[in-house]
């Protein structure tokens, strides 16, 4: 208003009239118009106006409590992510099917550029994930439709409904990442995962009949189908078998152990000694593999039980011990009291020797963060008050000068639930915007 206006208005006076004709510029338009309906106001009696300005605030307060906030924007990004995850124990030649069969459809899409997948993942990969999952890279031509090319790969990938699936963004993914805690988070710590669970479940029933509370849930790993071997120990010693023996030799047979690397033209490659894979193709050859015992050879069956059983795909660690997750979000009631009601529960129940609960909650931090702000906000709009104040030497007009700021921003509030009711980053700058023209236009018309 201050620097740009005054600039753009010097570089346009540049330009003279159109030979033959004198147009009348915009400003003398928006400036009679302006008049005319300041005229209309003035001439009428004070109690409509009042009325009228009591009835937009009325209007705007309503539509405030329809306005989602959303900081962030919805960007356009032509590089789409997908991200598969298949049951777990899918095989990886599965996942390869079903990826590939999908990204040739989404390479035959209208305005896609180029599709890419990630499958698997390497020993020393960054990212945590078995050979069940995958990822898929999507690029967008810029100047496709990008709503149409969008709804189209959604609806590619929904017809694949046996695996699970999420298109994603790089900045939406970020920020999602950034924003995915929880309201309120009761964090158990241990070491046993069987006892983390039996406690997670009887915390989130105490979650569950608090008032206020919705969706509590307990975050537990997902499992896949893993191979089992448990040692008969009475066996074992009957045999002579070290117990300890059997796991490792039955670990080398079914999972393989690298005993050296290979080097040739600048790469590395492991030796790994494994069971042949037909060994592996049932238990039942699985009991049959053949161990070394002190009087020869005997088959693991012999010594030991193999069966197939749930296991836990990634061990979660915080502070250097083994974690369990039960989170809730809070729906209907005071955050801070339903978060106080929760911590008093959680210290009532009674946990084993290096067992503990801790709940953890980012309410305090938004309640503090928006207690400060409602603060400077009231301290901007008292300042501003004493300055019309001894501006205007009148405390009147100082009141009228004030008062229609949140007036103006609620026919700001108002345009924003007409255009969709989201709140985002730059909507907050346009309302910051409203304001100070109000106060500054306001304060040169009663001057």
């Amino acid at each position: 208003a201050l620097t740009v206006a005054p600039a753009a208005g010097a570089l346009f006076a540049r330009f003279g009239p159109s030979a033959g004709r004198t147009p009348r510029r915009a400003t003398e338009v928006i400036g009679t118009a302006s008049r005319r309906v300041v005229n209309r106001v003035v001439e009428r009696p004070v109690a409509p106006v009042v009325a009228a300005g009591l009835l937009l605030a009325i209007v705007g307060s309503v539509a405030v409590t329809q306005i989602r906030p959303s900081l962030t924007p919805t960007f356009h990004e032509t590089d789409l992510l997908v991200q598969w995850n298949a049951a777990p124990g899918t095989s990886l030649g599965e996942v390869d099917r079903l990826v590939g069969r999908a990204a040739s459809e989404l390479r035959s899409v209208s305005g896609v550029r180029d599709v890419g997948s990630h499958l698997g993942r390497a020993v020393t990969s960054d990212q945590i994930g078995g050979v069940s999952s995958a990822e898929t890279w999507i690029s967008i031509n810029p100047s496709a439709d990008h709503a149409k090319v969008v709804a189209r790969i959604n609806a590619i990938i929904d017809g694949y409904p046996g695996i699970g699936h999420q298109l994603l963004s790089y900045f939406n993914d970020q920020v999602a990442r950034a924003s995915m805690q929880p309201p309120i988070t009761v964090r158990l710590y241990g070491e046993d995962l069987g006892v983390l669970q039996s406690k997670g479940a009887q915390i989130r029933s105490l979650l569950a009949a608090t008032k206020g509370i919705k969706n509590a849930t307990v975050q537990s790993p997902p499992q896949q189908p893993t191979i089992q071997v448990n040692v008969n120990l009475a066996k074992a010693d009957a045999l002579g078998v070290k117990p300890g023996d059997v796991r490792r030799e039955a670990t080398t047979l079914i999972s393989g152990l690298t005993v050296g690397a290979l080097y040739q033209d600048q790469k590395v490659f492991e030796v790994v000694v494994k069971g042949a894979p037909a060994a592996s193709q049932s238990l039942a050859s699985l009991a049959d593999l053949r161990i070394d015992g002190p009087n020869g050879q005997i088959s693991l069956g012999d010594v030991a039980s193999v069966t197939i059983g749930p296991s836990p795909t990634v061990i979660q660690h915080n502070n250097i011990s083994r974690s369990l997750d039960v989170t809730a979000s809070v729906q209907g009631r005071d955050a801070e009291t339903v978060l106080q009601a929760v911590r008093r529960k959680v210290s009532g129940v009674a946990f084993a020797p290096e067992y503990s609960a801790v709940v953890i909650s980012n309410i305090g931090a938004n309640r503090s963060a928006q207690l400060r702000l409602l603060a400077f906000a009231a301290l901007a709009a008292a300042l501003s008050f004493l300055l019309l104040q001894a501006l205007f030497d009148s405390w009147p007009l100082a009141a009228i000068a004030v008062a229609a700021v949140p007036l103006a921003l609620s026919g700001g509030v108002v345009a924003i639930w007409a255009a969709g009711g989201l709140m985002s980053i730059g909507s907050i700058a346009g309302l910051a915007v409203i304001g100070a023209l109000t106060g500054r236009e306001g304060a040169l018309i009663l001057t």
